[in-house]
């Protein structure tokens, strides 16, 4: 297992984590519209997105030109005080060669390729895209779907905790597939993937959910789109 950089973020008291929006560059994001309207409903301080935000930007990118493409496919939307971004490092985000801060929106942004660490009221939050267990996404949704038939669900995500986070809750997104196991210490906020190449349909279904974290709160919540 790879262990990826790890940031750590402004703590905050509440928090929505999303990931695999899976966004089409160079055009305003139907699913970011969403995940951003489900933050201010809730009332979230932070909105992270959690690896896999796009479908097609997985080359070298520089600070500008990564600005510019968040500027794209955010259109009109409004974020939250505080936005932070974890890069996925295998496929689909770009590839960076730090971490970028920025204001974007009136938000503040923080970019991470590899892992932030949130406060969260007090809780200590590891998030990270998932593929530093298995970088390919189609092989850690059959590990993880083999697992959870032989009683192990969340598989990946357990064996993260124990090396990268063993004293919070780790949540990680990579498998689309959606779960939360606040006794074991893990979550997945699943996929809002829908499409393939060519507008065919993806064969695995998009749940649509996030993770929300607040005082005394940790719950799995569905958007609408």
């Amino acid at each position: 297992m790879r262990r990826p950089y790890t940031l750590e973020a402004p703590p905050t008291r509440s928090a929505l984590i999303c990931s695999d929006l899976h966004c089409r560059r160079g055009k305003p994001c139907r699913q970011l519209a969403a995940a951003a309207s489900l933050a201010s409903r809730l009332g979230a301080e932070c909105l992270v997105l959690a690896g896999d935000l796009f479908e097609d930007l997985h080359e070298p990118t520089g600070r500008e030109a990564l600005l510019r493409e968040l500027d794209a496919i955010l259109g009109p939307t409004e974020t939250p005080r505080l936005v932070v971004y974890v890069t996925s490092l295998s496929s689909h985000d770009p590839i960076l060669q730090g971490p970028v801060y920025a204001e974007l929106h009136g938000s503040k942004l923080i970019v991470v390729p590899g892992m932030t660490v949130l406060h969260v009221s007090g809780r200590r939050i590891c998030v990270l895209h998932g593929d530093a267990a298995v970088p390919n996404g189609a092989l850690a949704h059959i590990v993880n779907r083999l697992a959870a038939l032989l009683g192990r669900p969340l598989y990946l995500e357990r064996r993260m905790r124990e090396k990268l986070c063993p004293d919070g809750l780790l949540i990680a997104g990579h498998t689309h597939i959606p779960g939360l196991l606040p006794d074991r210490g893990v979550g997945n906020p699943g996929s809002w993937k829908t499409l393939w190449r060519r507008g065919l349909p993806y064969w695995r279904r998009p749940s649509r959910t996030c993770i929300y974290v607040a005082e005394g709160v940790v719950r799995l919540v569905e958007a609408k789109v």
